[in-house]
């Protein structure tokens, strides 16, 4: 039901923002998000992709929500059962975070943790649990600055 909702609110949203503002582009994000989440795929892809541009060409490629887009990416490529492309973009997104100062952020712990599932679903065990490891340890550093639940980080 709350896809209708959305889906309903984006004729008044542009109406009111505009097509290419902020407003109006963040609701197809957490659209996009939502169809991932459902696992339609190929709804996500097309919602995200025009997310990402606009991310990417108003803000750049070290903007968080550019980097949420680029993370939703690699996880609609391995919900089709793209692994190589999904790792490919993970491992973007682990390039793009250790160019950003400082790595020891929820959404980085995030990127270390869908990165070594996607290895785990490949069958490369080791490259899998390091990276566990890494974002296990990342995040018991975070929750002891208390930025960060120890949980999310080792679930799988």
């Amino acid at each position: 039901m709350p896809k209708v909702y959305f889906i309903k609110s984006l004729p008044t949203l542009a109406a009111v923002y505009g097509a290419n503002s902020i407003e109006y582009t963040m609701r197809f994000k957490i659209l996009a998000e939502m169809y991932v989440e459902m696992g339609n795929y190929a709804y996500a892809k097309s919602m995200n992709d025009a997310v990402m541009a606009y991310f990417k060409g108003t803000k750049g490629e070290k903007d968080r929500e550019y980097l949420i887009c680029l993370n939703n990416d690699a996880r609609i490529s391995q919900g089709q059962g793209d692994y190589n492309n999904a790792l490919n973009t993970f491992n973007k997104l682990l390039e793009i975070h250790a160019s950003i100062n400082p790595m020891d952020t929820a959404d980085y712990a995030t990127t270390l943790n869908n990165t070594a599932e996607a290895y785990r679903l490949t069958g490369n065990y080791k490259d899998a649990m390091a990276l566990l490891e890494k974002g296990l340890a990342l995040a018991t550093h975070m929750a002891d600055k208390d930025e960060l639940s120890v949980a999310p980080c080792i679930i799988i």
